[in-house]
């Protein structure tokens, strides 16, 4: 009975491993959905949800593209009236 628990645990392994690294072997990137179309794994937005605006990270959950919460609130920077802002870089 014991070698036919530990056949299943590895069969179950090699399993999990192959279908978690699909994505890598297929060549395409993991990605999101949001109102904007598709976002690549990483990308950080503001959301409006039903418990108000949070800031979401787009990241791999379970084997599926999920956003994540990262933190309540969304920051806004703004500048002074009046502050001509000259691009960097």
């Amino acid at each position: 009975m014991d070698s036919m628990k530990s056949a299943t645990i590895a069969f179950m392994s090699v399993l999990i491993l192959t279908t978690s690294s699909y994505a890598e072997f297929n060549g395409q990137p993991c990605q999101c959905r949001s109102k904007e179309g598709k976002v690549d794994e990483g990308t950080v937005m503001c959301m409006s949800t039903s418990s108000g605006e949070k800031l979401m990270r787009c990241e791999m959950v379970l084997n599926n593209t999920a956003w994540v919460p990262i933190a309540n609130g969304c920051a806004v920077g703004q500048a002074p009236t009046g502050t001509l802002l000259e691009p960097t870089g």
